[in-house]
């Protein structure tokens, strides 16, 4: 199982405008697999994962639920939203969801690795707008979690190539 890095954003990330400011937090993580993966499909695992179904499970009780169908239309662009996530900008290969209640942003990211073997590397980052006290205590367990996100959707991912 290849192993999740920390690494700087890309330039060329969506995300990267959020790290830029003073009073945030950003971040992005990767893994690399084997076989092309398409954004799509890695949007779709990741929000499938059993992490992010109990995230949503729990969006859900409040007034936000979701389902499958509804993570499919995010992932195939039928649709610019998701629980609380809402679409705030999509390209080819990267999407960009804010959470405008609490001043989050998700970031998904798929680029093709170079050689004969074909290969994906996954990305996810995120961003904390306006951190405060509270915010920076969490910064552990996000960083944990934000971990645990990405292994899982990248072994579904890995699995999907096989």
């Amino acid at each position: 199982m290849a192993s999740i890095r920390k690494i700087p954003l890309p330039e060329n990330a969506s995300l990267a405008s959020y790290a830029q400011r003073a009073d945030s937090y950003a971040d992005c993580y990767t893994v690399d697999v084997k076989g092309k993966i398409e954004l799509s499909a890695y949007t779709e695992h990741f929000f499938n994962t059993w992490l992010m179904r109990l995230e949503r499970k729990l969006i859900g009780l409040g007034s936000k639920p979701s389902n499958d169908a509804d993570v499919r239309s995010l992932a195939n662009g039928s649709c610019d939203s998701l629980a609380w996530w809402r679409v705030e900008k999509r390209d080819p290969d990267q999407l960009l969801l804010s959470v405008s209640d609490i001043a989050t942003r998700t970031w998904l990211m798929v680029s093709k690795l170079p050689g004969a073997t074909p290969g994906t590397r996954l990305y996810f980052g995120s961003a904390v707008l306006k951190q405060s006290r509270l915010s920076k205590t969490l910064l552990p367990f996000h960083k944990a979690y934000s971990r645990l996100l990405l292994r899982s959707a990248s072994r579904t991912c890995g699995r999907m190539s096989r």
